[in-house]
Parts: structure tokens; C-alpha cells; sequence
């Protein structure tokens, strides 16, 4: 399985409340096999990014989700190199 390629994702999302991992996008074949997601935190609003593949795993944290607000937020990915703005 390969990424296809240097891709931006971008999203505008409004927590009301957070659950664990609480998916903003979702593209692959299940959990932890051949995936990418960006979610909540596993128990907090940080913004997290996760890409599968194979048996292994890329993952980049950063600041947290606003709750009850918009929140801009645009990921790209080329490669390895991970980045989230918000």
C-alpha cells in the first residue's frame, strides 16, 4: 500500500463534544490497516493524524480542537512529512 502522492486535505469542523478518536475523515481499508485519519484525541481534543500501512504506523499531535466553534483546519502530506494547520 502507498500514499498516492503529496496530497492537502482541508476541512472546516464543529466539536460539540469529543469521544475517543472521534474521526474527521476516514480513507482506507479499516483500522490500522492501509489508512489515513484525522481525528480528536484518544482522551482529549488535540488534533491527530494517523497514517497505516502495513504493520506500521505515522502519526503527528498538535494543538487542540475548539469545542463549539469552527475550526479551519488543512493537512498535507508528502511522503513522510506530515503538517496540520489550523
Amino acid at each position: 500500500w502507498e500514499w498516492g502522492g503529496t496530497t492537502s486535505i482541508e476541512v472546516n469542523v464543529k466539536y460539540n463534544s469529543f469521544s475517543k478518536y472521534s474521526r474527521v475523515f476516514d480513507f482506507g481499508n479499516g483500522d490500522y490497516s492501509d489508512n489515513v485519519f484525522l481525528s480528536s484525541g484518544e482522551e482529549s481534543s488535540t488534533i491527530d493524524l494517523f497514517i497505516f500501512y502495513d504493520e506500521d504506523f505515522e502519526y503527528l499531535t498538535t494543538s487542540n480542537w475548539d469545542s463549539y466553534t469552527w475550526t479551519h483546519v488543512v493537512v498535507t502530506v508528502s511522503g513522510t512529512t506530515m503538517k496540520i494547520y489550523k
